[in-house]
Order: C-alpha cells, then sequence, then structure tokens
C-alpha cells in the first residue's frame, strides 16, 4: 500500500481519524512502524520503554494500578485521552488490529471534542489532581493556551462538585460515537488524540483482540 502524505493529513485533519489495512504481505507492527517513520513524529515510549505496544482486554485484578483497565474491567470503558497522565499526552496514535480470537471483539468508538457537549469553559478553570506516580500534578481538563485536552478517569480526580459534573457529562454513554470500528486482523487506525476521544467498547462475554498501538509526539 502507498501512503499519501497529503491524503492522510487531509483525513486526519478533516475527520481526526483515518483507517486503512496493512499490505498482505506485510505485518501489521511492520506497516505501523512504516507509518510512524513516514509521519516523522517523535516516539512516546510506553511501559517497560516499548516502542510497540500490546493492548489485550483483562480483568480489573490483572491490570496495572491507574490504568483503564483497573478501572473499568472488561466493562465498556469511558471516554479519554491517551497518555493524559503525562504532560503533554502525545498527539497521534498509530493503532493496528494483531488478532481476533473466539466470536466477536469490542470496537473502538471515537468522539470528536468539538462533538462531546461538556462544559468547556468550565473544564478551562476547573482543576483536577493527575495521578502519575510521584509526578503526580494539577491540571484542568482544557486551557486558552494550549489546543489539547486532558482527559482520563482513571488517573485523574476531580474535587468539586463542579468537577464531577464535568466527569459525569463526559462520561455519559448515550453521547453517540463519530465512528464504531469493528475490528478485523490487519486494520490500521491512525487518531488525533487531541482531537479525538475514544474508548473500547464493552469485552464481557464475547471474544478477544490484540491490539499494538505506537503513539507519537507530533507530525512534522
Amino acid at each position: 500500500m502507498e501512503y499519501s502524505y497529503d491524503g492522510l493529513h487531509a483525513a486526519i485533519r478533516n475527520h481526526g481519524y483515518v483507517s486503512l489495512n496493512a499490505r498482505p504481505s506485510t505485518s501489521v507492527s511492520q506497516t505501523m512502524q512504516e507509518l510512524a517513520l513516514y509521519m516523522g513524529g517523535s516516539v512516546v515510549a510506553g511501559r517497560n520503554r516499548k516502542v510497540v505496544e500490546t493492548l489485550k482486554t483483562l480483568r480489573a485484578d490483572e491490570a496495572p494500578l491507574s490504568s483503564l483497565s483497573r478501572f473499568s474491567g472488561a466493562g465498556a470503558q469511558p471516554w479519554h485521552v491517551d497518555g493524559s497522565h503525562l504532560a503533554i499526552p502525545p498527539r497521534y496514535l498509530i493503532l493496528g488490529c494483531h488478532s481476533i480470537n473466539g466470536g466477536g471483539a469490542p470496537p473502538t468508538q471515537l468522539l470528536k471534542v468539538k462533538d462531546a457537549g461538556f462544559p468547556l469553559l468550565a473544564s478551562r478553570r476547573e482543576t483536577f489532581t493527575v495521578k502519575n506516580g510521584r509526578s503526580s500534578f494539577y491540571s484542568t481538563i482544557a486551557n486558552t493556551d494550549r489546543t489539547w485536552i486532558r482527559f482520563d478517569p482513571a488517573c485523574m480526580t476531580a474535587h468539586t462538585e463542579e468537577g464531577r459534573t464535568i466527569f459525569e457529562e463526559l462520561e455519559l454513554h448515550s453521547l453517540q460515537p463519530s465512528l464504531n470500528l469493528e475490528w478485523t486482523a490487519g486494520a490500521i487506525l491512525i487518531v488525533d488524540n487531541w482531537a479525538v476521544l475514544h474508548r473500547r467498547g464493552n469485552a464481557s462475554g464475547i471474544g478477544h483482540r490484540t491490539l499494538l498501538r505506537i503513539s507519537l509526539k507530533d507530525w512534522i
């Protein structure tokens, strides 16, 4: 598959995401790494300093502390921004489906920030605690001096009734997603993590899918 910088960039700029498939002769991981190199952004290493991270559905008691799986287990995840525990969340996510086992697999849903309907002005002044081990800090969800939002119920704690109300509005499952992606092996999704919230659908009682993820700071 040939990648067009103009095509990928235009699609993400207009929609906040783009989906494609790995070449039949190339592994999903290799295609994702080719895309990351093509996009030119600096990689944000995940747990254990891995460039390509593996994402699996875990029970709450199996998951790392402060992770979304610890927060929601195999149930539907809340809307969130990846890397909200970092000083600046990654700009782009490259997600790829390595394999699917069993009957069906949970989808990945996307929601454009502009369609989320949360009280943006309130989120600019309401402060939350962001848990990041010994590097925890205070932050707002949005701010006038930045173009991105920070939101993840697994690592952020509200301290006021207004803050809890903002969380409740952003966690509404009735919000209609911009995209509901039913994964197939070899499918790849590139997401603008600053413009689009995402979540995993309910994974209880269905098959499993193994996703790979590469996080990028920017697109040069």
